[in-house]
């Protein structure tokens, strides 16, 4: 991994900017947290197959995660994590799954950043 985006928007924009910071102090790679509807603005020609890329998709930002996701999936090695349990695509994590509680200790998962990491850590095991 050279290089690592985090997409998200709305109150996921300040979990993408948490992540950013906690991957930046604990992998040493180049980080960027970018809101999903301002990535189309340029940040997006920085993808290339060395880049791995974190989607947060939720409620209102659904429709373009989803859409994010799906186009540089092909691209780059693109990890989505969402509240929506129907998904099970290659590389998608959905919060709803039993194994969050370990992580959480009963806080919800969108009020804690740092519980967020360490579940997606213990998944893609990096």
């Amino acid at each position: 991994m050279k290089d690592f985006y985090i997409v998200g928007s709305g109150m996921n924009y300040g979990l993408a900017l948490e992540a950013q910071i906690k991957m930046m102090e604990t992998m040493c790679i180049p980080t960027c947290a970018v809101d999903s509807e301002e990535f189309s603005h340029g940040t997006h020609r920085s993808i290339n197959r060395d880049t791995t890329m974190l989607v947060i998709r939720t409620g209102r930002n659904a429709t373009f995660a989803q859409s994010i996701y799906d186009y540089f999936n092909k691209l780059a090695n693109v990890i989505m994590i969402e509240t929506f349990p129907e998904n099970r695509q290659k590389n998608v994590i959905s919060i709803t799954d039993c194994k969050i509680k370990a992580f959480t200790a009963g806080v919800k998962p969108f009020e804690s950043g740092f519980a967020l990491l360490n579940y997606i850590k213990a998944v893609v095991n990096w």
